[in-house]
């Protein structure tokens, strides 16, 4: 029987570290400052924090106001049903930034002036 990767690097504690994802939705190129940055500093998450249930007692967000940044360039599929929740609340601004999607790395400018912005 195969073991999901969490089991095999981390005993199933943690999802190991997605530095494939650099490359992609990330947005980071190979051999570049930002790349070896984030190589370094990626590390294995929690697995728990995605299989645990939670139990919210008020609405997301506690009815405050909020903005959903969307970073599209490259789409991010692993996030689309994150994306549709938010859709479907109201009282949620929807705003796109065409960046990958960690862009406080690779476009810390444009997001400092949308995060302003907001």
């Amino acid at each position: 029987m195969a073991r999901w990767p969490a089991e095999k690097a981390t005993n199933g504690l943690a999802v190991p570290a997605p530095t494939s994802l650099l490359r992609g939705v990330w947005g980071s190129k190979e051999g570049t400052p930002d790349y070896d940055w984030l190589k370094r500093r990626t590390t294995a998450h929690p697995l728990r924090s995605f299989t645990t249930p939670i139990s919210l007692r008020n609405a997301i967000g506690n009815g405050l106001p909020g903005t959903y940044i969307h970073c599209t360039r490259p789409a991010n599929p692993i996030i689309d049903s994150s994306a549709a929740l938010v859709k479907s609340l109201s009282g949620w601004k929807w705003v796109e930034l065409p960046t990958p999607h960690l862009p406080m790395v690779t476009h810390p400018e444009e997001l400092t002036a949308l995060l302003i912005a907001v």
